[in-house]
């Protein structure tokens, strides 16, 4: 017979793949963290300073356009040919700005030469700025901001900024696709972000963002490499320092790592598989012996003593195998010493028993005789047998503390003297509960007195509340007892005793055993008490 081992299986084979990996992979484990922290920390680095370029020119791109603005209202303000509105066209710095108004005077109604935007308050402030010749950055509702200029006159023109136009990040050459991009007035208000997710001013908002400067922060719960360029805004504008950031996620500065660890990974899983996959061969070629042992030992755990391990390795599993071979044989001996020790131990206590009452001699033998024949028609295991054979001898071990004045009694025993005659199944199961051997019988000792309706005792068990074996023997005890002689009666007929326990089937005992009891007694009838008509009860 071949034998074969799954490696995956035995905790050898297990132990020997656990410790190849882990001698695999923590070199490669270190090898790779220590180059992908280093990567790590060099595309960063590269990611800071291209961060640094790219907000320092988103930077100063709106500064430049925010001039270009600014001067392209000072030039509708100068005298030329035509109406202001007409000329508005004319200037390109004013390329996409959306909404221009004009105000002639201070209480005049604000003019729209261009959109439909309201347009920013100016205070009295404001127009005294603007009026000496200074521009003025207002905030407007909604976040808007507005470049004011004018002269001295009073007369004002405001145009907002738009700031996907003044900072470049409408442009795809000016933003990276994985960059964004904010703007923040000196009070840390977000005046607008690159990309259509609205939650983000309110993110940013909430970070501490730099004035100047990079940093690391997280926004909605992701890590975000930052950096941070100061436009003062003061001196030409009034509107302190403004401040431009540019964020990208810390996975997208990272991005570059992603295809080299892909790559380092599927290399470092193919090594480890092949190691793996020649560890596991050789496991299973040298380890084929454990499984010819594994199957001995279930052998002998199922009580099977004929085991002789065949071995052939020429190693030690060979010696190995003959050492259990002889060890399987001394186990052998002494379980049948143990096993004939323990029968003859069980009978001497059946015959000391018995001995107590010259009318009860042989009684607990001879239940057992015919306990163990109904066993093998009803085809029970050899465990069962084994068990069935022990009861059946120290089934009435309980009346040793009963008074031979009672068991040897000619007539009816009183009341008193049958309740003291019940006790012996319990008082049995007493005796023998210190003996851990005897485990199994208890239920056997215990309810042989039993009935299947539940008028038998000690505990009134019906049905299949009693134990099989206890079953098997309540009609082996009735058997012997109907057909042994007694002080207030002679022994009745084989055909009488098998017929009252065929009537007793469902009530006294269990009916399925009863149709196993009558059909084995059927050859030990005569024809003529055949003929009598005991048949077995339905089951």
């Amino acid at each position: 017979m071949a034998f074969r081992i799954d490696p995956l299986t035995s905790r050898v084979g297990r132990r020997i793949a656990r410790v190849v990996l882990i001698a695999a992979m923590v070199p490669l484990t270190v090898f790779g963290s220590v180059v992908f922290s280093r990567g790590r920390k060099q595309v960063e680095t590269q990611e800071r300073e291209r961060l640094h370029e790219d907000v320092k020119s988103a930077a100063l791109v709106g500064l430049e356009r925010l001039l270009m603005l600014e001067a392209g209202l000072r030039a509708l303000l100068l005298p030329g040919v035509g109406d202001i509105s007409q000329r508005l066209s004319s200037f390109p710095m004013l390329e996409g700005v959306d909404t221009v108004v004009l105000q002639p005077a201070p209480d005049t109604p604000p003019r729209h030469l261009q959109g439909t935007r309201v347009p920013a308050h100016l205070t009295e402030e404001h127009r005294r700025r603007v009026r000496e010749g200074r521009a003025r950055l207002v905030r407007g509702a909604d976040r808007t901001a507005w470049v004011a200029v004018g002269d001295d006159a009073g007369t004002v023109v405001m145009a907002r900024v738009a700031y996907r136009e003044t900072f470049g990040y409408g442009r795809r050459p000016l933003l990276r696709p994985t960059n964004t991009l904010c703007i923040l007035d000196d009070a840390h208000v977000v005046l607008a972000c690159s990309g259509d997710d609205a939650r983000v001013p309110a993110l940013v908002e909430a970070a501490d963002v730099p004035r100047h400067g990079d940093d690391e922060l997280a926004i909605d719960g992701q890590p975000y490499l930052v950096r941070t360029w100061s436009l003062p805004l003061q001196t030409d504008y009034g509107a302190g320092t403004w401040v431009v950031a540019m964020m990208v996620p810390r996975a997208e500065a990272a991005a570059p790592l992603r295809a080299l660890r892909r790559e380092v990974i599927l290399l470092a899983v193919a090594s480890v598989l092949v190691v793996l996959l020649a560890v596991l061969g050789t496991v299973r070629k040298q380890l084929g012996p454990l499984a010819v042992l594994e199957d001995a030992s279930a052998r002998v755990r199922a009580k099977q003593y004929d085991v002789v391990p065949d071995i052939r390795s020429n190693d030690e599993f060979e010696t190995l195998a003959h050492a259990f071979g002889s060890m399987v044989g001394a186990i052998r001996e002494h379980v049948s010493e143990l096993e004939a020790f323990s029968v003859g131990a069980a009978t001497a206590l059946a015959r000391t028993i018995d001995a107590k009452s010259p009318w009860t001699a042989g009684h607990s033998e001879r239940v057992t005789e015919m306990a163990l024949d109904l066993g093998r028609a009803l085809q029970l295991s050899a465990d069962d047998m084994a068990v069935l054979q022990r009861g059946g001898l120290l089934h009435d071990i309980g009346k040793l503390a009963i008074s031979s004045a009672i068991l040897d009694k000619p007539g009816k025993p009183t009341d008193e003297e049958r309740a003291e005659i019940e006790k012996h199944p319990a008082t049995g199961v007493r005796i023998l509960e210190p003996i851990a051997a005897f485990a199994a019988i208890l239920p056997i000792v215990g309810q042989h007195h039993e009935r299947f309706d539940g008028a038998g005792y000690p505990a009134r068990l019906a049905g299949t509340q009693i134990d099989r074996l206890a079953r098997v023997l309540a009609i082996a005890d009735v058997y012997d007892a109907l057909r042994s002689d007694r002080p207030y009666r002679k022994g009745l007929p084989l055909a009488v005793v098998v017929d009252y326990i065929s009537n007793g089937a469902g009530t006294q005992f269990d009916p399925d055993m009863v149709a196993a009891f009558v059909q084995m007694m059927r050859p030990r009838l005569s024809p003529e008490q055949d003929a009598m008509g005991i048949d077995a009860p339905a089951a």
